[in-house]
């Protein structure tokens, strides 16, 4: 019961505003062993089944601190959620341990939704989304990928059936990703833009399996490069840029174990940096050697990443961004296929 009158006492500080809440990703999270949970993945009326967090900051030394909000067993209260919401407050926080208790709670979420009615496709896939995203996190930080990388194709699966069903618009993803960077969002959302353009190309099933699989695994070999190059919050230098061009590679030597990892799908996570005139790794191919839907996944994994933010700039227009890919250059030539990058605006513009 101690705990639960703590919780109370910080949610009344927080509604009283006498709480400054921390809302930007900070180092301390991975520090102290806690993961961002966004607001809207919290279902108004369920019982918790995990601690949830805030993030304050001490006034005096400003010192970050997670105070407990919610409880195991508490019913997260639409009246919280109201208040919450007010506040600005768009997520809360998790002990990592509790990762696979998240996954479970998000997955019976979704089971609710799909049998409620009045339920918008939006509200549903911004849950999907989040258990995707928290999914993706545990495939990448577990000792033992296996049976997670099976749990994580068949949401492929799941999501590829339902726009190939055409119960969804290919617009929907516009509303749901965030751009707020972090290997898990960009992952995220590299595989949804990717899928959705596969499916405006009208490729085969078979072909929008395999890249949907690619695009969610392609930066998995980032998790073997050392954070403080990738959390670095100025340009890299050329020898850690050395270090960061080795992660498709290892990528592919993570993955090509497993069985339920297509070979098509590990060609283009080996091949995700490949450029058309030759000038991209890990191999230095040219078009013509590259796998035919190599352009696709580097083009939409370029895109993702020029208009998130990122530690050492901010997040580029859609139009800037695309003015970079129509000019920029290697030794040789354009980097990106200029007539698919046509048919990427096309797309963009649904």
């Amino acid at each position: 019961m101690e705990i639960d009158i703590e919780g109370q006492q910080t949610r009344e500080r927080l509604f009283s505003k006498k709480l400054r809440v921390v809302q930007g990703p900070t180092a301390e999270e991975q520090e102290k062993g806690f993961c961002p949970l966004l607001l809207r993945s919290l279902f108004p009326g369920e019982c918790l089944t995990f601690t949830i967090y805030l993030k304050t900051v001490n006034e005096g030394n400003k010192e970050i601190h997670y105070l407990p909000c919610g409880m195991p067993g508490e019913v997260f209260q639409p009246a919280w959620l109201s208040q919450l919401k007010q506040l600005g407050i768009e997520r809360l926080y998790f002990k990592k341990v509790d990762l696979q208790k998240v996954i479970a709670y998000l997955n019976n979420y979704l089971l609710i939704l799909e049998g409620q009615g009045g339920v918008t496709n939006q509200e549903k896939m911004q849950v999907f989304y989040d258990h995707l995203n928290l999914t993706i996190r545990q495939v990448m930080t577990s000792p033992r990928m296996g049976p997670y990388i099976r749990s994580t194709i068949k949401q492929v699966n799941w999501l590829l059936e339902e726009l190939a069903r055409g119960k969804l618009p290919l617009n929907f993803l516009w509303e749901i990703i965030l751009h707020d960077y972090s290997l898990y969002n960009h992952s995220i959302n590299v595989f949804l833009i990717a899928l959705t353009l596969m499916i405006y190309l009208k490729k085969k099933e078979v072909e929008c399996q395999n890249m949907g699989i690619a695009a969610l695994f392609h930066d998995v070999g980032m998790t073997r490069i050392p954070p403080e190059i990738l959390d670095k919050p100025e340009t890299i230098s050329a020898e850690e840029r050395l270090i960061v061009q080795e992660h498709p590679q290892i990528g592919f030597n993570m993955l090509k174990e497993f069985s339920a990892i297509p070979l098509e799908a590990l060609r283009l996570i080996l091949e995700h940096h490949e450029n058309c005139d030759g000038s991209g790794y890990a191999r230095g191919l040219t078009l013509s050697h590259q796998h035919s839907h190599t352009r696709i996944l580097r083009l939409v994994d370029a895109y993702e990443a020029l208009t998130s933010h990122r530690p050492y700039r901010p997040a580029y227009r859609a139009f800037d961004a695309i003015k970079i890919l129509r000019e920029q250059t290697g030794p040789r030539g354009l980097i990106y296929d200029q007539r698919l990058l046509e048919i990427f605006i096309k797309f963009l513009a649904l």
